[in-house]
């Protein structure tokens, strides 16, 4: 009697592939089809889904789009005077600005979409978009 009583308790006591054993494949094929789902979107969101970079530039109720991957120096227009901004290899940034900090040029270059400059004496707002610019940004949602 007392060896029908101990058998059972022998059975629960291999914890480690317990698990294991009560997935049947199916179990296993949906577990990797959801990591393999979230490891695609982690890597499309990490990259930002950036197919065509633009660069888009606001100012004085304007907006001009420029592509990102053309090399160009544009000339913007705001309150305080004529603000130069380069576009050159992949990357946007301010070179001269007559607002009085000049805290967009000290901004840096951006190039992944959702980075932007602003230089708010002279009213002027710089962006990158990607193909997939969405309105919505991670701190609204």
């Amino acid at each position: 009697m007392s060896a029908k009583a101990q058998a059972p308790a022998t059975k629960e006591r291999g914890g480690k592939g317990r698990l294991f054993r009560r997935l049947r494949p199916l179990d296993m094929v949906a577990i990797i089809v959801a990591l393999g789902a979230v490891g695609v979107f982690s890597v499309h969101a990490y990259t930002g889904g950036q197919k065509n970079p633009n660069v888009i530039i606001e100012a004085s109720g304007q907006r001009w789009i420029y592509p990102l991957r053309v090399n160009r120096q544009v000339t913007v227009s705001g309150p305080l005077g004529e603000e130069l901004i380069s576009i050159n290899d992949g990357k946007a940034w301010v070179v001269t600005s007559p607002c009085p900090n000049k805290i967009c040029i000290q901004q840096g270059k951006i190039s992944k979409p959702g980075q932007w400059i602003a230089c708010l004496p002279n009213k002027i707002f710089i962006r990158v978009s990607g193909k997939e610019d969405q309105t919505v940004d991670e701190l609204s949602y």
